[in-house]
C-alpha cells in the first residue's frame, strides 16, 4: 500500500488538491535598453598609394532589468526556524539594476602600397561605477592585408577585447537544492558519535570514506552583495595570420592561424566545490 502511494501518478483529483493547498508561484521581468548611435564614415584625403578612409562611431546605452517574483516568495515562513518551508524566500529569484555605458570609436584604412593596406582602430568605453568596475576601457586593434597577385592573399592581425559582467550575475539573488558533501559537518559529527575530541583524531587522519552526500539549500547571490567591489570585466586579446590561394575559379585554399586568450572570466562556484575548501 505504501509503494503504492509512493509511485503511482497523481490523479486530477489529488493534483488539484495539491494545488489548491500549494498554489502556483509566477515570476516576471522587466527589461529594457534605451541608446543611440552616431556614426560618420568616408574617405579622408589621397596619398601615393591611395585614399584614406575613415570611420567613427559615438554610443551611448542605458540597460536595466528587474526579476518581479511571486509575492509569496518574499513573505515569511508560517512556522519559526522553518528552513526551506515552500517558497518563503527561498528558490526564487530576486533582484535588479540598471547600467549605463557610452563609447567612442575610430577607425583608418591606410594604403601604403597599391598591394598593401593597414587598418588601424581603436574604442573607448566608459561604465558606470555600480555595475562593474570597468571604468574606463580602451580597446586597440591593427589588421593588414598585402595582396602582390590577385591570386594570392596574405593578412594578420592583432585586437585587445573585454566584456563587461552581465547584469543577471551582478543583481541577481536565487536559491536552489543541491547535494554536496560537508566532510567538515560530518568530521564534527563523528567525533560527537563516538565521543572523541579533535585530539583523539585530527582532522587529516580522519576517514572520509565514511562520509555520504546530502541535501543542502545554497544561496548565490549578486556580486554588489560579497564585499561589496563591482566585477571587473573580463580582459583578453585575439591574434591572427593566414593566407588565401585561388588556384582556379572554383578552387580556394585558405588557412588561417588564430589565437584567443582570456582573463577574469566570471563564473559561479559550485557548492561542491565551496565545500571542499572548507
Amino acid at each position: 500500500g505504501l509503494n503504492e502511494n509512493l509511485f503511482t501518478p497523481l490523479d486530477d483529483n489529488t493534483r488539484a488538491q495539491v494545488n489548491s493547498a500549494i498554489g502556483n508561484h509566477t515570476y516576471g521581468n522587466e527589461t529594457s535598453s534605451t541608446g543611440a548611435q552616431f556614426t560618420l564614415s568616408g574617405d579622408w584625403f589621397d596619398t601615393w598609394a591611395g585614399t584614406v578612409k575613415y570611420a567613427t562611431i559615438l554610443e551611448y546605452e542605458k540597460q536595466d532589468f528587474k526579476f518581479v517574483p511571486d509575492e509569496r516568495i518574499g513573505q515569511e515562513p508560517p512556522l519559526p526556524n522553518l528552513t526551506g518551508s515552500g517558497w518563503w524566500k527561498l528558490t526564487g529569484y530576486q533582484g535588479g539594476g540598471d547600467r549605463t555605458r557610452s563609447a567612442l570609436g575610430g577607425e583608418l584604412l591606410i594604403p601604403l602600397h597599391e598591394t598593401f593596406e593597414l587598418n588601424l582602430a581603436a574604442r573607448v568605453d566608459n561604465y558606470d561605477s555600480q555595475s562593474s568596475s570597468i571604468g574606463t576601457r580602451t580597446t586597440p586593434s591593427l589588421s593588414f592585408t598585402w595582396r602582390p597577385t590577385d591570386e594570392f592573399l596574405l593578412r594578420g592581425g592583432y585586437t585587445e577585447s573585454f566584456r563587461a559582467p552581465d547584469l543577471n550575475q551582478v543583481y541577481t539573488t536565487t536559491g536552489f537544492y543541491t547535494g554536496g558533501v560537508d566532510y567538515v559537518q560530518c568530521y564534527e559529527t563523528f567525533l560527537v558519535q563516538n565521543n572523541l575530541t579533535p585530539a583523539d583524531l585530527a582532522p587529516e587522519d580522519f576517514d572520509i570514506g565514511g562520509c555520504f552526500s546530502s541535501t543542502i539549500f545554497a544561496e548565490r547571490v549578486g556580486a554588489q552583495e560579497v564585499g561589496g567591489k563591482p566585477l571587473k570585466d573580463e580582459t583578453g586579446y585575439s591574434a591572427w595570420f593566414g593566407f588565401s590561394v585561388d588556384f582556379t575559379d572554383d578552387l580556394t585554399l585558405m588557412a588561417t592561424l588564430n589565437r584567443l586568450h582570456l582573463e577574469d572570466r566570471v563564473l559561479t562556484e559550485s557548492a561542491s566545490d565551496l565545500l571542499r575548501q572548507e
